[in-house]
């Protein structure tokens, strides 16, 4: 999916700083935050329980190709995507939630 702030707020009719406040006060983060979290879980996801490769896994999840993936998920978890485990023991990366939940 790629969903960006800008969508929301299209969809919404409301400004990108009404969204900000909004997401802010209801989710405890940032709008873009929050969907990059969601993202990440649905990276974390895939590389646990399927056999995608990361170029699929990055059209999936709304990034743009493998490389892009590799660098958004080492920005948040400090290793490559490769390391996480492909079954539910030892997760590398765990869910990420908002401030609050």
């Amino acid at each position: 999916f790629r969903l960006t702030v800008t969508d929301i707020c299209r969809l919404l009719n409301y400004s990108k700083s009404q969204i900000e406040r909004i997401s802010n006060r209801e989710l405890g983060c940032g709008m873009m935050e929050y969907i990059n979290n969601i993202r990440m879980n649905e990276i974390c996801t895939l590389l646990r329980w399927s056999d995608m490769p990361l170029a699929q896994i990055a059209e999936k999840t709304g990034l743009y190709d493998a490389s892009h993936l590799i660098t958004f998920f080492k920005g948040t978890w400090e290793r490559h995507p490769a390391d996480t485990e492909k079954t539910g023991k030892n997760k590398p990366c765990g869910f990420l939630l908002p401030h609050g939940f």
